[in-house]
């Protein structure tokens, strides 16, 4: 994307109005005028873009290169909302890292990601990948679920914490 628009551009097409958005410069169309919000919501991927020299940008990649100069192949919003476009919202990760900040699976029984029930085995497990390699704990189900929640949130945590991801 900073091979097609820089910063200096996007500096003079727009102003960042510390409330997650960009506002327009210049008269864009003939029903959109300088001083309103720049971008409209898409629907399909959940994200606000905006147009600029014919071309649709996600408004979080804008607003990225607008404070920081470039743009990473991942911007990622730290609080999971796509429509969170606050700067401070917005942070440059790795594959590996966005993978991390997920949420729990809607069909998830506990609640928490990575722990679930091993309907087959009778067992609760848990499993979490970091840097390629996946780890593994299981427990039997006649242990108390509280209990087990608790061990196995726990073992996810300092697994985590050994590898320096929180």
């Amino acid at each position: 994307m900073s091979d097609s628009i820089t910063q200096n551009l996007v500096h003079a097409l727009f102003t960042y109005n510390n409330n997650s958005t960009l506002i327009y410069n210049y008269n864009p169309s003939r029903c959109t005028v300088a001083g309103s919000t720049a971008g409209c919501l898409n629907k399909k991927l959940g994200y606000y873009v905006v147009k600029i020299n014919n071309k649709s940008y996600r408004l979080h990649r804008v607003i990225y290169l607008y404070h920081k100069g470039y743009v990473p192949s991942i911007v990622d919003h730290i609080n999971r909302i796509k429509t969170d476009n606050r700067i401070e919202n917005l942070r440059e990760v790795n594959a590996s890292q966005s993978s991390h900040n997920v949420s729990v699976r809607k069909d998830s029984v506990t609640g928490i990601k990575g722990i679930g029930y091993h309907t087959l085995k009778g067992r609760w497990q848990a499993n979490v990948t970091i840097k390629g390699k996946t780890y593994y704990k299981s427990i039997k189900a006649s242990i108390d679920c509280s209990v087990t929640r608790t061990i196995l949130e726990d073992w996810i945590i300092d697994i985590r914490e050994k590898a320096g991801i929180s």
